[in-house]
């Protein structure tokens, strides 16, 4: 009998795959970053992180997708500012893991210290099939 662990994991794989409509040759991992590796950026990144939470039943908790997805489309602006040197900098955008959606599907709610903490030590202790 498969964990409740094993469990999970697949149905995050499987929710990944058919929001991002991604095939199965992506090689999808606990370590797999959202924006980094598969692309998802901007009102993509939220509309993703909407649907992950309402499907797993997941308390938004401090989640901010501003940290980890950038704006829509070109941000001109910003870039004027950077390079002229005007305003202050951006903040680089956190990475956001499938295995922090897994961590985030177990607990029910999303809590960013814990979670980045978990991603820094690669701790998703996902157990194979």
């Amino acid at each position: 009998m498969k964990s409740e662990k094993i469990i999970i994991w697949q149905q995050i794989l499987d929710f990944t795959r058919k929001n991002l409509a991604l095939s199965n040759k992506y090689v999808l991992t606990p370590a797999t970053e959202l924006l980094e590796n598969l692309g998802v950026d901007g009102s993509d990144g939220d509309d993703f992180m909407f649907a992950f939470c309402q499907h797993f039943k997941v308390a938004h908790g401090d989640l901010e997708t501003g940290h980890h997805f950038g704006p829509e489309g070109f941000d001109s602006l910003a870039m004027l500012r950077t390079l002229f040197g005007f305003g202050k900098a951006e903040a680089p955008l956190k990475p956001l893991t499938l295995g922090m959606l897994l961590l985030a599907a177990e607990w029910g709610k999303w809590d960013s210290a814990a979670l980045e903490q978990a991603r820094s030590n690669n701790a998703y202790d996902v157990p194979q099939p």
